[in-house]
């Protein structure tokens, strides 16, 4: 039997230290279409990639994850599942992760920051 519980998909920060945005994009697509494929009666939704503090785009640049997420908005649409801007929701008006929000490195989020994320996703996506 398919499963018919929503889905929920969020992968990229580490993949993008290792690859360019469009090949993880690419990678990410064929597990989403994958899972599609294998669970037809499910809505799925993908999640943005968070932003990283200032310390954080010494390891990787917010414009690297701002364009793997336009991949990821561009494949979601493609695919006709949902996406949601987690991104936007954590950004600050620098455009990046406010440096209370992140563990020392500057990428991990912290747990009032995952609570924020929490709640911005239970805020935008349908109701049952």
């Amino acid at each position: 039997y398919a499963a018919s519980c929503p889905i929920y998909l969020m992968f990229g920060t580490e993949d993008l230290l290792e690859q360019p945005a469009d090949q993880t994009a690419d990678q990410f697509s064929v597990l989403m279409n994958t899972i599609k494929a294998s669970a037809p009666e499910s809505e799925i939704f993908v999640l943005a990639i968070p932003p990283v503090t200032a310390a954080g785009e010494k390891i990787i640049e917010n414009s690297t994850i701002d364009e793997y997420n336009s991949l990821l908005l561009q494949a979601a649409n493609e695919a006709n599942v949902y996406y949601i801007d987690t991104n936007t929701a954590l950004k600050n008006n620098e455009s990046r992760l406010s440096d209370s929000y992140a563990l020392e490195d500057g990428i991990h989020l912290t747990t009032e920051a995952c609570q924020i994320l929490l709640n911005y996703v239970l805020c935008h996506v349908p109701q049952a």
